[in-house]
C-alpha cells in the first residue's frame, strides 16, 4: 500500500460571476522515501493541489477526491483531526518564508510552539530540542538565534527555519513548494542538499514542486509535468528527460539553457499563453499551444495512458524519437 495516495483531486473555485477549474483530476501514489517531483508553469495548479492534501484551502474552494495517508482518508477528517496530522505526519514548506513565518514572534517562539503541541514537549525540551532542529539545518550559533525575529535573518536562512519548524515532529511526507525560489543559486544548491539528506536520514517521502527543471533533475526519482491542473505526464526523471513525449514537456527542457548545447543553438520557447481556467476545454488544453495538434486533439480530452513501462503521456501525437532527435539537434515544438 502506498503511503500516500492521491486519487482524482479536484479542486473548484467559485464566484458570483465565474468558476476557476484549479485542479482537474489528478492521482498519484507516493512510496515512504520516495521523491517525487511536480513541475509545471505558473497557474498551472501545483502549489493548490498540495494545498488540497494538506487540508488548507480557503472556506470557498470546492475539493472532491481522495487523499489517503497509509490508507486512512484525510478528506472526510474534521479540523480537529486534520491539525493532528497536519504538521506531525505531513508537514509542508511553503514558497515564502517571510510571509509563512509569523514576523512578531521569535523564530524559537514559534519552532518550541510545534514541538510542544504535537509532541507533548515542556518548555525546556522543547528549547533543546529547537536548538538542535536549527543547528541540523546548518543555521550557526542556534540557541542565541532563537530569540531573533524572522526579519533577521537572510533569505536562505529563513527557508532553513521553515525546513526545520517542517521537520520537527519527523513526518513522513515531506511537500516543498519551490523551496529555492528567489534565492541564489549557492543557497539554492544546499536547500536541495539539505532535503536530499533528509529524505535519506529521516526516510521521510518528498514531493518537491517547483518550475525548476534543473531542481528536479538533481533531487526526484519521479516527475509528474503538469498543465491547466491535470498531470500531462509521468515518469522516471532519467526517462522523463531522456525521452520527453508530451509537447509541453518538450517545450519546457527546449526554453532551459543547457551546459551541453551547441554554442548556435537557440532556445525554443512556448508560443502562446497559459490556458484560461475558467472553463473546461473540449479537448486537450495544450492544443491551441500545440504544433502537433489535430483535430481529435481539439475534439477529445486525452487520458493518461502508458507508451514505455512507467512512462505516462496524455497526448494524441507523442513526439516520436525521430522528432526529439531533430529538436536535440536545435531544429525546431508540441499534444
Amino acid at each position: 500500500m502506498p503511503l500516500l495516495s492521491v486519487d482524482d483531486l479536484h479542486v473548484r473555485f467559485r464566484s458570483r460571476k465565474r468558476t476557476i477549474y484549479a485542479v482537474n483530476g489528478v492521482s498519484f501514489d507516493l512510496e515512504p522515501g520516495e521523491t517525487l517531483g511536480i513541475v509545471g508553469e505558473s497557474g498551472s495548479g501545483k502549489s493548490v493541489s498540495s494545498l488540497a492534501i494538506m487540508g488548507i484551502l480557503p472556506r470557498g474552494a470546492q475539493v472532491t477526491g481522495s487523499v489517503t495517508l497509509d490508507g486512512r482518508e484525510l478528506m472526510t477528517l474534521r479540523d480537529a483531526q486534520m491539525r493532528a496530522i497536519r504538521g506531525k505526519e505531513v508537514a509542508m514548506v511553503f514558497q515564502d518564508p517571510m510571509t509563512s513565518l509569523n514576523p512578531v514572534l521569535t523564530v524559537g517562539r514559534q519552532l518550541t510552539e510545534v514541538l510542544r503541541k504535537h509532541l507533548d514537549m515542556d518548555r525546556n525540551q522543547a528549547r533543546d530540542e529547537a536548538v538542535r532542529l536549527l543547528d541540523r539545518v546548518g543555521i550557526p550559533r542556534a540557541r542565541e538565534r532563537l530569540g531573533d525575529f524572522p526579519h533577521q535573518f537572510s533569505g536562505g536562512m529563513r527557508q532553513r527555519v521553515m525546513i526545520a519548524m517542517a521537520i520537527a515532529c519527523k513526518p513522513r511526507v515531506l511537500i516543498a513548494d519551490e523551496p529555492t525560489t528567489a534565492l541564489d543559486v549557492t543557497i539554492q544548491a544546499q536547500i536541495l542538499e539539505l532535503l536530499r539528506e533528509l529524505v535519506a536520514t529521516e526516510r521521510m517521502a518528498l514531493i518537491l514542486i517547483t518550475h525548476d527543471l534543473g531542481v528536479v533533475a538533481g533531487i526526484c526519482e519521479r516527475t509528474h509535468v503538469m498543465y491547466a491542473g491535470a498531470f500531462v505526464e509521468t515518469a522516471a526523471t532519467t526517462e522523463l528527460f531522456a525521452r520527453p513525449r508530451h509537447p509541453y514537456t518538450v517545450g519546457l527542457l527546449q526554453s532551459v539553457p543547457r551546459l551541453d548545447a551547441e554554442a548556435k543553438r537557440r532556445l525554443q520557447p512556448i508560443t502562446g499563453a497559459p490556458r484560461n481556467m475558467t472553463s473546461l476545454p473540449d479537448g486537450c488544453a495544450f492544443a491551441p499551444r500545440c504544433r502537433y495538434a489535430t483535430d481529435e486533439s481539439w475534439n477529445n480530452v486525452p487520458e493518461l495512458r502508458e507508451i514505455d513501462p512507467g512512462h505516462r503521456v496524455a497526448c494524441w501525437n507523442p513526439v516520436p524519437d525521430a522528432e526529439l532527435a531533430a529538436l536535440d539537434a536545435g531544429e525546431g515544438g508540441g499534444d
